[in-house]
């Protein structure tokens, strides 16, 4: 994919070394996180505003937290957390508009999203790890923001990513597809299910396909991931082969399904499924150009 967004060099190694970041703040751009939302150029294809460092100062005084994300084209990058009042909104110091990431990803590169998802997930993270698991005590922010620290008990936490397994089930040339109660109208999507403690990707797989659809399979085979930080889930893709197309579906979890050739996913009636921003949509779109190998 061509882009015209830079690359995210995370740049681990200074996360410690707080004078390094110091030095690299002059030349620094940041961007601001609303209520999770992140800030977007009006621009077409739409970028990630990216704030310098006089037009930040004013933000970085109202920021809740700052992290810092990497280098981009070799510039240190932080995100910024604004408290969620509606005046913040229009501040002056900001441009662009505040979206939900889920709303424009699609129109977004690989780049950008990548970016705007670091920032999206950490921000969150940090205001749901205020207090420590251990004793309850207040936490404050180490290592850059990838750390909070326990003043009571000296408890180290580290940023939270949730893994959930995808399922592309197929059955001579058809695909599973399900909708959930609380999708929107007529969209269908693949299966999927966070990994238990305790459990591989294939055990979770087996486990979450057959709960939810009553279905054996087999041929398991990785595909490909995503980060999906709403709030903070690894999205990782499999395609399965099922040994039976009789499927007994778990009425909690799932309305209905339905069992779809390329050709009906080609020209869908009656039902649509996820955009190509999501890995259900990337991994469906795989099957039908056939190109899953």
């Amino acid at each position: 994919m061509t882009t015209s967004f830079p690359r995210l060099d995370r740049a681990a190694h200074l996360r410690t070394q707080p004078e390094s970041l110091t030095e690299a703040r002059d030349e620094a751009v940041y961007l601001p996180v609303w209520r999770n939302k992140s800030l977007v150029e009006r621009a077409d294809p739409p970028l990630p505003v990216l704030l310098d460092a006089r037009e930040a100062e004013p933000l970085r005084s109202l920021a809740e937290d700052e992290v810092f994300l990497g280098f981009l084209d070799g510039r240190a990058a932080f995100a910024l957390a604004l408290p969620g009042d509606d005046e913040v909104a229009e501040h002056p110091a900001l441009r662009g508009d505040f979206n939900d990431l889920r709303m424009v990803g699609l129109q977004l590169d690989e780049s950008s999203i990548d970016v705007l998802a670091a920032a999206r997930g950490l921000l969150y993270w940090h205001r749901h790890a205020r207090h420590c698991g251990a004793c309850g005590g207040a936490t404050e922010a180490g290592d850059a923001g990838f750390v909070r620290v326990c003043k009571s008990c000296d408890e180290r936490i580290f940023p939270r990513t949730d893994p959930a397994i995808m399922a592309l089930i197929e059955h001579e040339g058809r695909i599973l597809l399900a909708r959930q109660p609380r999708f929107p109208p007529k969209m269908y999507s693949i299966l999927a299910g966070f990994v238990e403690p305790g459990e591989s990707l294939e055990q979770a797989l087996h486990r979450e396909v057959f709960e939810e659809a009553g279905l054996r399979v087999h041929s398991l085979r990785y595909i490909r991931s995503q980060s999906w930080p709403f709030p903070s889930s690894l999205m990782l893709g499999f395609h399965v082969q099922s040994e039976s197309p009789d499927f007994t579906l778990d009425q909690e979890e799932l309305e209905a399904a339905l069992w779809v050739s390329r050709d009906e996913l080609r020209s869908p009636e009656g039902f649509f499924y996820p955009p190509s921003f999501s890995l259900s949509g990337q991994l469906i779109r795989l099957f039908l150009d056939e190109k899953l190998g």
